[in-house]
């Protein structure tokens, strides 16, 4: 494939992309101090990796800095999109593969499929949950986040945030749980 370059939507004159996933930022002039300064960059621009394994690069505009993931460009310069999707989804899995050929529009729930279906995803139905008391002391441990809900009484939902850290459980009787995702009982 013949790597293809384009400007970027909304930053027309300032950065191209490429078909490739990669990014230059155009020659241009910026204030330094009050005096105009000419830049003549013509490096590909570096990108950092999101703990979410995305890779965003940062662009500049009117001297704001913008992060944006860089699949999300690849795919608005070199993909139509006549139906207005949300999202764009790599087709390998691999979310460092930029690649105009490896990236599609999708919906939420195309994205969310696709995911499962290639392993990236895994249901919080079929983990094991154990439940724990305030001081950490071990009650149970159940064979999925809906066994833990129909057995405690605690919704899957309330469950699934305490989990993920968000806050300690509190149900009608005053009964307070730890949740947590458990392999084997203690």
């Amino acid at each position: 494939m013949e790597e293809i370059w384009k400007e970027i939507k909304g930053y027309e004159g300032k950065y191209i992309i490429s078909n490739y996933g990669e990014i230059i930022s155009l020659p241009r002039y910026k204030k330094n101090n009050s005096k105009l300064q000419y830049v003549d960059p013509k490096e590909i621009l570096r990108y950092t990796n999101s703990k979410n394994g995305y890779v965003y690069v940062q662009l500049y505009k009117n001297g704001a800095l913008k992060n944006i993931r860089l699949h999300r460009l690849v795919a608005q310069a070199f993909i139509e999109n006549p139906n207005n999707l949300p999202q764009v989804n790599h087709k390998d899995g691999n979310k460092e593969n930029n690649c105009v050929n490896n990236l599609e529009w999708c919906t939420n729930q195309e994205n969310v499929k696709h995911a499962y279906k290639m392993g990236l995803a895994k249901s919080k139905n079929k983990i094991k949950v154990n439940q724990y008391d305030l001081n950490g002391k071990f009650i149970k441990q159940y064979n999925s986040l809906t066994e833990a809900s129909k057995q405690s009484g605690v919704s899957i939902s309330k469950i699934s945030t305490c989990i993920n850290g968000k806050y300690k459980y509190k149900n009608k009787s005053k009964n307070k749980y730890i949740w947590k995702i458990g392999e084997e009982s203690k």
